[in-house]
C-alpha cells in the first residue's frame, strides 16, 4: 500500500525576499528619473555653475550606477541562482551588504551640499553646518560598519546584534534632513520680508525645501518603523535601497528648479531672478550659478525723457536696485561694454524704439 508524504510548508517570502524585491524595483524606477534629471541639467543653461557642483553630479551618478549593479546582482542571485534555496535567503550576500555602504556614499555628499547651502546663506550659524556635516559623516561610518559586519552572515542575527547601528544610521539621516530643511526655511523666511519683488520666488523655495526634506525624512522614519515592526525580517533594507536615489533626485531637482524660478522671479522692470551657489560670495537669490546674467532691457517712452530700468545683483546687500541710463557712470560700473551706446542715447535724447 503506497503512502503519501506531506509536502513541507514553504516559508512566506513576502516580508523577506518580497520586500527586498519591491525595494529593487523602486530603486530602478528612481534611477530612471535620475537619468532624466541629469539630461535636463546638462541641456539647460547652467554652464556657469561651479566645477565642484558638476563633479558632485557626476560622482553621485556613478555611485548610483554601481549601486544599481549591486542590487541587480543580489536579486538575480536570490531569485535565479538560489531559486528554492530558502536557507541562502537568511544570509546577507556581499552584493547586498556592499549596496548599503555604496548607497551611503551617494547620500552624504548631497546632505553636505544642502548643509553648505545653509552655511553660505547664514554664515554666522556655522555651528549648525558643523553639526549637520558630523551627523552625515556618522551615517556613512555606520553604514560601512553594517556592511562589513553583516557580510555573508545571518541577516536576522546581524539585525539583533547590531540594531543600534541600524537605528543610528536611520536616525542620523532623518536628523540631518530636518536640520537642513528647518534652517533653510528659517533663512528664507527671514529674507521674505526684505525681498518684496521676489516674494513669490522665496515662497516657492520654502515650499520646495519642505517637500524635499520631508520626503527623505519620512523614508528614514519608515525604515525605523519596519525595523521595529518586523524585527525578524530584512524588510527595512528595502528602504535603504531607495535612499541613494531619493537624495540624487533631490539634488538634481533643486538645481533644475532654477529654470522655473526664472519665470517666477521675472516681473515688470525686474530681470530674471534665480538661486544657486556661489563659492566666493555665498548663496544669493539674485545670482545663477556663480555669474551675473545679462539683464533684459525694458524701455519706457515719453515725450520728455527715456529711462531704462533693470535690476542687478548688488554684492553688499544682495537685493535689486534700479539703474537709470541718465547716470552713465553707474551704468558703466555694471555693464561697461554697453555704456558708450546707451549713455549717448541718453545724452542726446534719442528715442529708443521699443523691443531693442
Amino acid at each position: 500500500m503506497s503512502t503519501f508524504e506531506v509536502p513541507p510548508v514553504l516559508p512566506s517570502l513576502g516580508p523577506s525576499l518580497g520586500a527586498l524585491e519591491i525595494g529593487v524595483f523602486m530603486a530602478f524606477f528612481l534611477s530612471g528619473i535620475t537619468a532624466v534629471q541629469t539630461f535636463i541639467y546638462y541641456q539647460s543653461d547652467f554652464r556657469s555653475d561651479s566645477h565642484w557642483i558638476k563633479v558632485l553630479i557626476v560622482f553621485v551618478l556613478v555611485v548610483e550606477i554601481v549601486h544599481d549593479g549591486l542590487v541587480a546582482g543580489f536579486i538575480y542571485n536570490a531569485t535565479i541562482n538560489g531559486f528554492g534555496d530558502f536557507a541562502s535567503l537568511e544570509l546577507a550576500p556581499w552584493a547586498l551588504s556592499s549596496s548599503i555602504a555604496v548607497g551611503s556614499l551617494a547620500q552624504a555628499p548631497v546632505q553636505l551640499f544642502f548643509a553648505w547651502r545653509v552655511y553660505v546663506m547664514r554664515r554666522k550659524h556655522i555651528w549648525i553646518t558643523a553639526v549637520s556635516a558630523t551627523a552625515s559623516l556618522l551615517r556613512v561610518a555606520c553604514s560601512i560598519a553594517i556592511a562589513v559586519l553583516s557580510q555573508n552572515r545571518s541577516i536576522i542575527v546581524s539585525i539583533e546584534r547590531y540594531k543600534w547601528l541600524v537605528i543610528t544610521t536611520l536616525a542620523s539621516g532623518a536628523f540631518v534632513d530636518v536640520l537642513n530643511t528647518t534652517m533653510l526655511v528659517y533663512v528664507l523666511y527671514r529674507a521674505r520680508g526684505e525681498i518684496s519683488r521676489s516674494r513669490k520666488m522665496v515662497e516657492r523655495l520654502m515650499l520646495w525645501s519642505v517637500e524635499t526634506g520631508l520626503l527623505t525624512t519620512m523614508v528614514s522614519i519608515l525604515g525605523l518603523i519596519l525595523l521595529f515592526a518586523l524585527p525578524d525580517t530584512p524588510a527595512f533594507l528595502s528602504v535603504g535601497m531607495v535612499f541613494a536615489k531619493l537624495y540624487s533626485n533631490t539634488l538634481l531637482a533643486s538645481l533644475n528648479g532654477r529654470v522655473s524660478l526664472r519665470s517666477t522671479g521675472t516681473q515688470a522692470h525686474v530681470s530674471v531672478l534665480t538661486i544657486a551657489g556661489d563659492h566666493s560670495r555665498g548663496l544669493s537669490v539674485l545670482r545663477d550659478g556663480g555669474s551675473v546674467h545679462r539683464p533684459s532691457l525694458h524701455v519706457e517712452l515719453s515725450r520728455q525723457k527715456v529711462i531704462a530700468r533693470d535690476s542687478e545683483y548688488d554684492g553688499t546687500d544682495n537685493f535689486p536696485h534700479e539703474i537709470s541710463i541718465k547716470s552713465p557712470q553707474l551704468l558703466a560700473d555694471h555693464f561697461p561694454e554697453d555704456t558708450e551706446d546707451t549713455a549717448n542715447d541718453a545724452a542726446h535724447g534719442r528715442r529708443v524704439e521699443e523691443g531693442v
